[in-house]
């Protein structure tokens, strides 16, 4: 069991960094890592999905947990300079109410 949670949280790591970074092939590789055809176990599905849930912190909403794509490069930039997940998206916030 643990050794499928381990790949599972590696699996998840690689799939919300290609989520952050828009690379749709990345994306793509990697859900074809956990997915065939209906035949097949999808045990590795089923664990990368419980991961993923358990990675979302339940104390914020979707808008709250999605603010950084509001400007992913942006966001990016900011997170590269230091700035927590927090203070990014806020930044974000109100330079869009400026613009």
């Amino acid at each position: 069991m643990a050794d499928r949670i381990a790949a599972a949280l590696a699996l998840a790591q690689q799939l919300v960094g290609s989520v952050h970074q828009h690379d749709a092939d990345e994306i793509a590789q990697v859900l074809a890592t956990v997915t065939c055809s209906c035949s097949c176990d999808h045990t590795r599905l089923y664990a990368l999905a419980v991961v993923l849930a358990a990675m979302v912190p339940d104390d914020r909403t979707p808008h709250e947990l999605l603010r950084w794509s509001r400007d992913p490069q942006q966001y990016r930039q900011l997170r590269e300079l230091g700035f927590t997940y927090d203070r990014a998206c806020t930044y974000l916030e109100i330079t869009e109410e400026v613009a």
